[in-house]
């Protein structure tokens, strides 16, 4: 991979988390930082928490609607 390749991957990657909802994102890196002090079912089963409590979320619902009509949802960071 060249530079200029690695330099507009990371853009690409960026660029999504940018895009992603902020209580997801933080709720994200709460589990991962908990999933290494887990047996492996414990932390499945707290991904499946955590992903059924976020899908019932307002921002969920906000970030749905926001898709179904295409447009960007209100967090969404633009250029």
């Amino acid at each position: 991979m060249t530079k200029i390749q690695l330099d507009e991957e990371i853009a690409r990657y960026t660029g999504l988390l940018l895009r992603g909802a902020p209580g997801a994102l933080a709720a994200t890196k709460r589990v991962l930082r908990e999933a290494g002090s887990m047996p492996v079912a414990t932390g499945m089963a707290r991904m499946a928490e955590l992903s059924a409590a976020r899908f019932a979320s307002e921002e969920c619902q906000q970030g749905m609607a926001a898709f179904a009509e295409k447009r960007a949802p209100s967090w969404a960071v633009r250029p």
